[in-house]
């Protein structure tokens, strides 16, 4: 019965330890993409200030 219950709290503390893991992985990977999601919103941005200036200066 030793063994078992060893095994047992070997299994839940291995388990606790895969979802802290898996817990940081997330919260690394929401981060990215956020930062992913700002760096293509700045560059749709610049990419339609520069259609912008093109309009303007074709209407002048």
């Amino acid at each position: 019965m030793t063994q078992s219950g060893g095994v047992g709290a070997m299994r839940t503390v291995s388990y606790e330890e895969a979802a802290a893991q898996q817990e940081k992985e997330a919260q690394v990977n929401e981060v990215l993409s956020c930062n992913l999601l700002l760096k293509n919103l700045i560059k749709t941005n610049l990419r339609l200030l520069k259609i912008n200036d093109i309009t303007a200066i074709l209407l002048f």
